[in-house]
């Protein structure tokens, strides 16, 4: 299944990113993590495709999902009070993993090796700057 976006240019350090048609429908990464088995918990996967219009440019999205026999103990806790509803309108819904969902995305192929070697340069300058005191504490 491709889903397409507009597109509009956006700006991430100095690196130029053109992945701006992902904000409607499409969470962009806050924590990249490399660690297989990263969860305790069998989760249900979804995947989808998305092409970037202007260039052709596939990568893929993959969503967690808890199964709902499965749940973490206080998962009741952080449900908003519609989906709560909604869990409780049928047995369909309530058995429907997509309605209990990680909060966690993989995403493949969304960067170029270009624009990750600039990522890992800005962090290293950071890492410099750390040593020379830069920043204030506990802010870097």
């Amino acid at each position: 299944m491709n889903k397409k976006y507009s597109i509009s240019s956006k700006s991430i350090s100095d690196v130029k990113v053109d992945h701006t048609y992902l904000q409607k429908d499409a969470n962009l990464p806050i924590v990249i993590n490399n660690t297989k088995d990263y969860f305790a918990f069998d989760l249900h996967t979804e995947t989808i495709n998305i092409t970037d219009p202007s260039s052709g440019k596939t990568f893929k999205k993959s969503m967690f999902y808890f199964y709902p026999w499965n749940l973490p103990e206080n998962y009741g806790k952080f449900m908003t009070k519609e989906a709560k509803e909604k869990i409780k309108s049928s047995q369909k819904e309530a058995n429907n993993p997509i309605n209990y969902p990680v909060g966690a995305h993989c995403y493949e192929n969304f960067f170029t090796n270009e624009e990750m070697n600039g990522f890992e340069k800005d962090i290293n300058d950071t890492e410099e700057l750390c040593k020379d005191d830069v920043f204030l504490p506990n802010t870097a």
